[in-house]
């Protein structure tokens, strides 16, 4: 009887600190939970499970984030220089104006992402997955790109690529030039083709 009382307290003093180590500055890290505006700089967050999350202008300076799962996070302005990010399912997350200066993506799935206007400056995206991701005015200067998998990535005349990096021979997409619909085409050219016709006639 003893021994079945001190494992039921074993066991209820390991799920306090499981809690307790789910919550930093007041942000219980969990899937779908909502901290944005929230001061994670410098948390171990290895492996931890933020899928969904909304983490709209979090601080994730220096903070440990390998392994973790943020597919389909909300990451809009998150402030992310200097975190560890090895390993991590970033997938269809949103890192749109987002700031990875030195961030270690080695390895980190960062396919259909929102990329767009993220400054991904000196940032380590060796064996990174980058396909069919948003990267139009994305900064990649200094970037370290080894075996990086960019196919079928969006970027645009604004992206920032150093100057030894060929977007289109990694499979990258420009899409700064907007084709006009079919419609409008055909009207433009009917026009044209009046404008054409009348001055053959004068």
């Amino acid at each position: 009887m003893n021994y079945l009382l001190r494992l039921v307290a074993c066991l209820f003093v390991l799920l306090s600190f499981n809690v307790k180590a789910l919550v930093v500055n007041g942000c219980t890290i969990e899937a779908y939970t909502s901290c944005s505006n929230s001061d994670l700089s410098g948390a171990y967050l290895n492996s931890v499970d933020l899928l969904n999350a909304e983490l709209i202008n979090t601080n994730f300076h220096y903070a440990d984030l390998s392994g973790a799962v943020l597919w389909g996070a909300n990451l809009t302005n998150a402030n992310l220089s200097f975190s560890v990010l090895s390993g991590a399912n970033l997938s269809d997350a949103n890192l749109n104006h987002s700031d990875l200066t030195a961030a270690d993506l080695y390895s980190t799935d960062l396919s259909g992402a929102n990329l767009s206007g993220a400054n991904l400056n000196a940032a380590e995206m060796t064996m990174a997955n980058f396909s069919y991701a948003d990267l139009t005015y994305a900064d990649l200067s200094f970037a370290i790109t080894y075996s990086t998998d960019f196919l079928h990535a969006t970027y645009n005349n604004f992206t920032i690529f150093d100057t030894d990096f060929d977007p289109i021979a990694a499979g990258m997409i420009n899409i700064s030039e907007v084709p006009l619909p079919a419609g409008i085409y055909l009207f433009l050219s009917g026009l044209v083709g009046l404008g054409l016709l009348r001055g053959r006639n004068g």
